[in-house]
């Protein structure tokens, strides 16, 4: 199994020789996050796994799916929406829901449960203020408008979100990479741990979440986990991820090895 980071959330691996995209956020980030890839670099690629329908997830994956005979795997609402919405043909997606397993290319393929923030946390994570409280609801629309780009809150308000979900890789002779996308610490991880027992974990350590992060990690006790998402996902964003305290946090969980990938390096495992 191979595997590099593209920056924010997004990875491409090699599994069992097949050829997957996590989570494409590549050419809209490129005037201040500039990714070591563009999706014109691409050219053959088997699976495109989408864990829900925001921008910074999801914002590639029309583009990618034009360039390449890739399949969509994503959930059923993200998929449906890819067909009847962007054109897809039906013979390019693989709608997957949480607890779902499927075999692609000899990879099976295993969607778990995440919980997104609420859009007062991730509002929250922007400015860097835990304490804000906005006076209404509208308080909270307005001011992401006045902060988000508009690409960003256009996209939303078209493109459903579906679930959060991750997704566990398995290989043939047993090697799991399950890639948490940005899931705050849930009680089913812990019951994901017993049924898929994953060697390698993507975990995102978003600024403001590095204890959060090291939590799971250590329900997981993975032998590997490898870090994300403490970069600039957003350009106006307040906090990057501090990936020493994460690593500090985590050290107290023995057997476990972080990698903090650099962008575009490929590890093998």
């Amino acid at each position: 199994m191979k595997l590099r980071w593209l920056g924010v959330s997004c990875f491409e691996a090699e599994v069992s020789g097949v050829k997957v995209l996590m989570d494409p956020y590549l050419n809209a980030r490129s005037s201040f996050n500039p990714p070591p890839v563009t999706i014109n670099d691409f050219r053959e690629l088997d699976l495109i796994a989408v864990t829900h329908g925001h921008f910074d997830h999801f914002s590639d994956a029309p583009s990618l799916l034009s360039l390449t005979d890739a399949v969509l795997l994503a959930s059923r609402e993200v998929c449906e929406y890819a067909t009847a919405k962007l054109g897809i043909s039906a013979n390019k997606v693989l709608p997957l829901n949480i607890g779902e397993t499927t075999l692609f290319k000899g990879v099976k393929v295993t969607a778990t449960k995440g919980e997104h923030l609420s859009p007062l946390m991730v509002m929250r994570w922007f400015i860097g203020d835990f304490s804000y409280q906005p006076s209404s609801r509208d308080e909270l629309r307005k001011l992401y408008i006045e902060l988000f780009p508009s690409e960003v809150l256009k996209f939303s308000s078209e493109v459903p979100v579906g679930p959060l979900q991750g997704y566990v890789f398995e290989e043939a002779k047993g090697l799991k990479l399950w890639n948490l996308s940005e899931t705050m610490p849930i009680e089913e991880i812990k019951k994901y741990v017993a049924e898929l027992s994953p060697q390698i974990v993507l975990v995102s350590v978003a600024g403001g979440f590095e204890r959060e992060a090291a939590k799971m990690v250590e329900w997981i006790k993975p032998k590997v986990a490898v870090a994300h998402s403490f970069d600039r996902i957003f350009e106006k964003q307040a906090l990057l991820g501090d990936v020493e305290l994460f690593k500090e946090l985590v050290s107290t969980t023995s057997g476990v090895e972080v990698l903090v990938p650099r962008p575009g390096e490929w590890y093998a495992f």
